[in-house]
């Protein structure tokens, strides 16, 4: 199969979707700052507590402002959940509000092995590895249980299951990337979000359209001219931006580097049908587009 037909095949193919991580129950009230985050407290608590997501589903979470219903939703909620290393960079403000209104803060970064940017920064991305979601999941079901006794054990053991199938995952996405010769474990993406998952998965990122860790950062012709100069050498057939972001830059770059080079989407902060599924379809988007390379 030749790259242009890979163009017309996987171009825009692997994102879009909805999911907002929004539950029903009539218990404790959990906030959480994204739609991953609310995936992983619901795969906890089911439907014994409320659970919401103050960003919505194919947001920016870098850049969203909460409105003044969310900002008291936040402050009314039982428990808040919260990403950490500036994820929320929007939110920062609220999120301080809240804690020293006396609603407990859980910091999802606080539990998983930190990974930081070459400058030094903590990378908050730690989604995209899902043992590192597991002991998020595993830190929620303790603070739950701590929330509410009468429930503690069904919060715990939620939890435990959850971190389980999130082991298994592992492994499953693992097989997908087996066939995939070692020149071909190379990512071009639109910014810095995926050092977690190349360092579980055997990656390396050849370079990201945007400088440094902001989505608001703007590359200068001499760092695109060099990511392309990069991508021919190396023979990078596709860059990966995600459906949240604007895909033009990365279609000027894969211009630049040659007519064949395919621009494709993965989920970012929407979910297909779940956390689970937004790991195994981005997975799958990844191994086929890279197997296609030749």
């Amino acid at each position: 199969m030749t790259l242009l037909l890979l163009v017309v095949l996987a171009a825009g193919a692997c994102g879009g979707g909805d999911g907002n991580g929004e539950g029903n129950g009539e218990g404790l009230s959990v906030m959480a700052t994204t739609p991953v985050l609310a995936a992983l407290v619901q795969g906890v608590t089911g439907d014994v507590a409320s659970v919401a997501s103050v960003i919505p589903a194919g947001t920016d979470p870098h850049a969203y402002q909460a409105s003044a219903r969310e900002r008291s939703r936040m402050l009314q909620a039982d428990l808040l959940v919260v990403n950490g290393a500036d994820l929320e960079e929007g939110l920062l403000d609220v999120i301080d509000e809240t804690a020293k209104d006396g609603v407990p803060v859980l910091v999802a970064m606080d539990a998983v092995e930190a990974r930081r940017y070459p400058g030094g920064e903590l990378d908050p991305h730690f989604w995209h590895d899902p043992e590192q979601a597991g002991a998020v999941v595993v830190a929620i079901g303790d603070r739950m249980a701590d929330l509410d006794p009468v429930n503690a054990g069904g919060y715990r053991e939620a939890a435990a299951s959850f971190s389980v199938d999130l082991d298994r995952l592992t492994g499953e996405i693992s097989a997908m990337f087996a066939a995939l010769r070692p020149q071909r474990r190379l990512l071009v993406t639109n910014h810095d979000a995926y050092r977690y998952f190349t360092a579980r998965f055997g990656f390396e990122v050849l370079g990201t359209i945007l400088p440094g860790r902001s989505t608001d950062a703007v590359p200068s012709p001499a760092h695109l001219a060099g990511l392309a100069a990069s991508m021919r050498e190396r023979k990078v057939c596709a860059v990966f931006a995600e459906e949240e972001e604007s895909t033009s830059l990365a279609e000027a770059l894969a211009r630049e580097v040659g007519p064949d080079v395919a621009v494709v989407t993965l989920f970012a902060g929407t979910l297909p049908d779940g956390y689970e599924d937004l790991l195994r379809e981005n997975a799958a988007c990844i191994a086929g587009t890279l197997a296609r390379c030749g």
